[in-house]
């Protein structure tokens, strides 16, 4: 599947799309990537208010726990998942609605046969382990493993054709229905099942919003699909996920092991606030991955995209991480309250990580777009191993800190040693961190200014925290529009052209 994709690509790649299809591509990704944010803002909204919430009628513990029941879960749908949605999106043929539903019941069936693995195997593994007392809510947050990886796939369906409207608002209508089942829940005691509740029911709902707007297309007539070239092309992508369940998920078990259930509460809700930056980019390369597949058989079009994409998504994320290093003592003390700041530190470097993720993680998509997945395996198995002989020998010694620390060397020596070369490979001259020369300027500049700030208006409040995140983002956006005026106006006149 690879070898031939690239085939294919080699006689016409060289030549450019004519602008009014570039222009047309670029319109519909700029129009999905404001649908794709402003729906994400709302979702961030919501679930930064019910998580907010949950932190102050729950204690650390419950949210160690809770931890515990997504180790396992998330084990179990990255290798259940297929990736079967990038499949779909960079699909060369005129009726991939006659793939859909063959590939949503490919995607069902594996599912299902690891969920009921998974639910007769839990009581054994938890007594195995000392976790007797989590297995009722693991096995309730189990059933999740149908809804999540099959949503993924509907929404592909969707976002191969750039309706990203259509992919987005099922997520944010399924967030206020986690909060109404999770809050009262926890409101009676509930504790970690409260959690686990909100997450199903969100899950579950998102899930089948999406299959009955789908519904026309899986009704299509004479379904076709090559099982053989999906799992060609979909296997890499399930290694990959799998090892990088364990660089995201591993460093919660060693701080379980060495340090206990109350850091790695603390652990992961110092995870948890940096990533919903997290959450609100990962749609982001899904609208890449559908750019890149339509320009795909001209290298100077995909150059051109990929270096925009980047460029943006830099601005973009190391202007908010940058405030979120910035004021994340007082949004702790002021907002979630004082017993969490031992989840400083980690919370501060987590931000830090998502700065330099987000924007260098677009060279998936890259690759993917043209049939090829195989290279994704190795600089995820070098984020694996550094975390995971890094941890052991870290997390004792420096606690959490060090912990998050060892997550964020590793995966900046993948982003910035390794993923430079795959992307020159199949962009001969191009060079991704030479696109983040301004976005760090930015994000300097962010942190400096707050000490300035804090010293005019002290953090002894909420209302001093929103002046201070107001005063960094007037700035930010007056720095941006100074630093990158000429190609602003360039891209401007281009795009209304």
């Amino acid at each position: 599947m690879e070898d031939s994709s690239a085939t294919r690509c080699e006689s016409t790649r060289s030549d450019p799309a004519p602008d009014d299809a570039r222009r047309r591509v670029y319109r519909l990704a700029l129009r999905g990537g404001a649908v794709k944010i402003a729906g994400l803002g709302g979702r961030f909204v919501v679930t930064f208010a019910t998580q907010v919430a949950l932190a102050r009628l729950l204690v650390p513990d419950d949210f160690g726990r809770y931890a515990l029941c997504v180790l396992g879960a998330e084990l179990l749908i990255a290798i259940s998942n297929l990736q079967l949605g990038s499949y779909y999106i960079q699909l060369r043929s005129s009726r991939p609605e006659a793939s859909l539903l063959p590939a949503v019941l490919m995607q069902v069936a594996l599912s299902l046969i690891v969920l009921g693995g998974a639910q007769l195997a839990a009581a054994p593994a938890l007594a195995a382990l000392g976790g007797s007392d989590l297995l009722g809510p693991f096995r309730l947050m189990l059933l999740g493993l149908v809804p999540v990886p099959v949503s993924i796939v509907l929404r592909a369906s969707f976002e191969r054709d750039q309706r990203y409207g259509r992919s987005t608002w099922p997520g944010i209508v399924a967030l206020p229905v986690q909060a109404l089942v999770a809050i009262p829940l926890a409101l009676q005691g509930a504790g970690v099942t409260a959690l686990v509740a909100g997450y199903l029911a969100k899950e579950t709902t998102e899930c089948c919003i999406l299959a009955a707007l789908a519904f026309r297309a899986m009704r299509a007539k004479r379904p076709r699909f090559a099982p053989g070239e999906a799992l060609r092309f979909c296997g890499p992508l399930v290694l990959t996920g799998v090892l990088a369940f364990v660089y995201w998920h591993a460093d919660d078990g060693l701080v379980a092991a060495f340090l206990g259930e109350t850091s790695l509460g603390e652990y992961h809700v110092a995870f948890r606030f940096p990533h919903f930056l997290f959450a609100l980019n990962t749609p982001l390369v899904v609208v890449a991955l559908s750019v890149f597949s339509r320009l795909r058989d001209s290298d100077r079009d995909l150059r051109e995209a990929y270096e925009a994409i980047t460029t943006v998504s830099a601005y973009a994320f190391m202007a908010v991480a940058s405030v979120g290093v910035a004021v994340t003592v007082p949004f702790i003390r002021h907002v979630l309250g004082d017993k969490w700041l031992p989840a400083a530190a980690p919370m501060q470097i987590f931000f830090a990580l998502v700065a330099l993720r987000c924007p260098l993680g677009y060279w998936t998509a890259l690759y993917e777009s043209r049939g090829v997945t195989r290279r994704h395996v190795a600089p995820t198995a070098w984020i694996c191993a550094l975390v995971l002989l890094g941890g052991v020998f870290v997390t004792p010694v420096a606690g959490t800190a060090g912990m998050a620390s060892v997550v964020l060397g590793a995966l900046a020596f993948s982003l910035v040693v390794l993923v430079p070369a795959y992307v020159r490979k199949l962009l001969p001259g191009c060079s991704p961190l030479r696109l983040l020369v301004g976005p760090l300027l930015v994000a300097v500049g962010n942190v400096a200014l707050f000490q300035v700030i804090r010293r005019v208006v002290p953090q002894t409040s909420v209302l001093a925290l929103v002046v201070a995140v107001a005063l960094l983002i007037l700035f930010d956006v007056a720095l941006i529009a100074c630093v990158e005026r000429r190609r602003l106006a360039r891209a401007r006149r281009w795009l209304l052209a």
